[in-house]
């Protein structure tokens, strides 16, 4: 997948973007059906413990490493249009950072607090790439994500944990950003240094949304760990083929699609 020259001066100049019409419907309806399964047991653990877990909170819920847990997720998370996208704004060799499940229950899902993504878990070179990826329609009324547009060029801000959240917060402003409303099969585009945040689930549907993050293969903490999933997925500009045995039967097989050309389309 080539990103057209707007595309890449809207990332560098605002921070993100939406590729538009890049998944198809029928592995995004296969991963919400794993993600209630996954939801509905995180759910039933906080539960039974009456404390949020990290970050996640019941009808909030944050769901990592699933590629190691549904398949279609795992057939999203490798697709090679994503890892395209990767490519051409990360560069020529390329790993997957994190991924996952971000759901928000019908009428109770709440917001989410202005944050880099970066302010997690800081990693050198600091940024990296996250693609947003509703597995419906993102609106404002159901909790899609808001940008601060250029807030990536700020650097890595402070953020302070919030006690009762968990959630960490790096803007407390006043500027309230601007709503991205992703359609189905579409992806939000930003880098990890832009600030958003999320608002809560006033819908009457589920919320669900798949994040998937890329960084360049050498980056590390501050420890020199490559933190994170750390599976190697672009080398020299080529996609890497992935290892083999039970996990990669479960992956999809689309590199027959793959276009090594955008790497001289990489600008970033």
């Amino acid at each position: 997948m080539i990103l057209s020259d707007m595309q890449i001066e809207q990332f560098r100049e605002q921070g993100h973007f939406i590729a538009e019409g890049v998944l198809p419907h029928d592995v995004l309806n296969a991963a919400a059906d794993d993600f209630e399964r996954l939801r509905s047991k995180q759910d039933a653990e906080i539960r039974s413990t009456g404390e949020r877990r990290g970050i996640s909170h019941e009808g909030r819920n944050f769901i990592a490493h699933l590629h190691l847990q549904s398949e279609a997720s795992s057939k999203i998370c490798f697709d090679s249009k994503l890892i395209q996208i990767a490519a051409a704004l990360m560069g020529e060799n390329v790993r997957l950072y994190w991924n996952q499940a971000v759901t928000k229950a019908a009428h109770s899902g709440g917001a989410f607090s202005w944050h880099q993504d970066t302010g997690y878990h800081k990693m050198d070179p600091l940024e990296y790439l996250t693609l947003w990826i509703p597995l419906e329609d993102a609106t404002v009324e159901n909790g899609t994500i808001w940008v601060l547009s250029g807030s990536h060029k700020w650097g890595l801000q402070e953020h302070v944990v919030d006690d009762d959240l968990g959630d960490k917060v790096g803007y407390q402003g006043e500027e309230p950003g601007i709503p991205v409303e992703v359609k189905k099969g579409s992806v939000a585009v930003f880098s990890s240094l832009c600030f958003h945040r999320s608002g809560p689930n006033n819908s009457d549907k589920p919320r669900r949304a798949y994040v998937v993050q890329f960084c360049p293969s050498h980056a590390v903490d501050d420890t020199g760990l490559k933190w994170g999933d750390n599976i190697e997925v672009v080398r020299d500009g080529q996609l890497v083929d992935l290892p083999s045995g039970d996990w990669a039967e479960r992956i999809v097989d689309s590199r027959e699609n793959w276009d090594s050309s955008i790497i001289e389309n990489w600008r970033i």
